[in-house]
């Protein structure tokens, strides 16, 4: 299923990161930094799919040639903290073909940010199988002019106005709803929504979508950078740490200058790949609850199937011999009815309800088997994929493994074909 991703990033001088080279990695080129008189080279760089450069009305042809452009965006910025450029990193939908992720991709850079005035710099990547990458995970790189794009060239003057939070949050609802578009059109039917789960859990709620609900129950991932996927691959258990980070500044009463402490511990919890597993052990926790429950829940409702169909056979004959004239009961009483024909209109309309309720039951029983079936097969798709760092702590395995005792996984309660 299509997942959403969109992240933005400011490529900075402070950090050690050079425009030139980011633009060669993403594209899989080799260019030549002017400043540091080098040549950076990824031209034997594999996923690389497309790169491109957008640019906007009116700006000069001399960038769109991606050494000339980031050496003049680098060359333009002379202080030691300077911002170089923005990056956007987000997911393209897997179910697309190659043609469609790109025209979906350019439709989208081009309304969000090359209208504006930037200048894109777009890189399409596709997943290595032979490293061992997710098939599903195609990608894109946008590195960003911070400066309009004018007919001489890059403006002198940033444009301040592009690092407000609301554009990036416009940015993200634009993406989705593009996304979605292009989704629609190739008939499938997964879509993407840039909002928290939280918040799709809530709507899904109010509009009584039981089974969206229930999938959306779950704590967010967290995100799993490329160096603590290496350090796990190789045996270790990365740690998190206090750093100091960005530039030197000297402060008042200090007797030398002093750097920015950052406690990752408290940012990431102890350690953000050990917080993801335990994130998913949680989630691993919940699906059992959750199947527990909504198989109660069909088994109460199957058996209310039951006491309604014995109902409508009982009520069905009694209306056949009250439309057929013959009411055997007042025999018993030693009297005839009053008015036979009011019997029969009241039978009637027992007969209309009970019939009303079994339809409306059999919606509801065949909603809560499609979501009894997603989260069985939510359940068999999350034993297959294997943890990134298995936990520490014998307690979370003796405690998954008492859950699934206390609440065993039957399938046979649900019919899969009404899924």
């Amino acid at each position: 299923m299509a997942s959403y991703h969109l992240s933005a990033q400011v490529i900075q001088r402070s950090k050690g990161k050079s425009a030139i080279a980011a633009a060669a990695y993403r594209s899989g080129s080799r260019l030549y930094d002017e400043a540091d008189k080098c040549h950076h080279d990824f031209s034997r760089r594999r996923g690389v799919v497309s790169s491109e450069i957008l640019l906007p009305a009116g700006a000069p042809e001399s960038l769109r040639d991606r050494q000339t452009l980031w050496n003049l965006a680098a060359r333009m910025e002379r202080r030691d903290d300077a911002q170089l450029a923005r990056e956007i990193n987000l997911a393209l939908p897997h179910e697309l073909d190659a043609i469609q992720r790109r025209e979906t991709l350019l439709k989208f850079v081009q309304e969000a940010f090359v209208d504006r005035g930037m200048v894109a710099d777009v890189a399409i990547h596709a997943p290595v199988l032979e490293k061992g990458d997710d098939p599903r995970n195609h990608h894109a790189h946008i590195m960003l002019t911070l400066r309009r794009a004018t007919k001489d060239g890059l403006h002198r003057v940033k444009t301040r106005e592009w690092n407000s939070a609301e554009l990036l949050k416009h940015w993200r609802a634009l993406w989705s709803a593009h996304a979605n578009r292009a989704l629609e059109r190739a008939g499938f039917l997964a879509r993407i929504d840039h909002r928290t789960l939280v918040v799709q859990r809530h709507e899904a709620l109010r509009r009584r979508d039981w089974l969206s609900a229930e999938l959306l129950k779950r704590s967010p991932q967290v995100h799993i950078g490329p160096k603590a996927k290496k350090i796990v691959e190789r045996g270790r258990v990365p740690r998190s740490a206090e750093r100091e980070r960005g530039p030197w500044r000297r402060r008042v009463g200090d007797a030398r200058p002093v750097r920015r402490v950052v406690r990752y511990p408290a940012i990431d919890k102890g350690s953000r790949v050990a917080h993801g597993a335990k994130v998913a052990r949680q989630r691993s926790l919940s699906m059992f609850e959750s199947l527990r429950r909504w198989q109660a829940r069909s088994a109460r409702l199957r058996l209310r199937k039951e006491r309604l169909t014995r109902m409508e056979a009982v009520l069905l004959v009694n209306f056949r011999r009250l439309h057929e004239g013959v009411d055997y009961r007042w025999l018993e009483r030693k009297e005839r009815p009053h008015s036979l024909p009011g019997q029969v209109e009241d039978a009637a309309r027992k007969l209309a309800h009970v019939k009303r309720r079994r339809g409306q039951l059999d919606v509801l029983m065949a909603e809560v088997d499609r979501t009894l079936a997603r989260l069985l097969l939510s359940q068999s798709a999350a034993r297959r994929t294997p943890l990134l760092l298995q936990s520490n702590n014998p307690r979370g395995h003796k405690r998954a493994g008492r859950m699934r005792a206390r609440y065993p996984i039957a399938p046979s309660t649900f019919s899969p074909g009404s899924a």
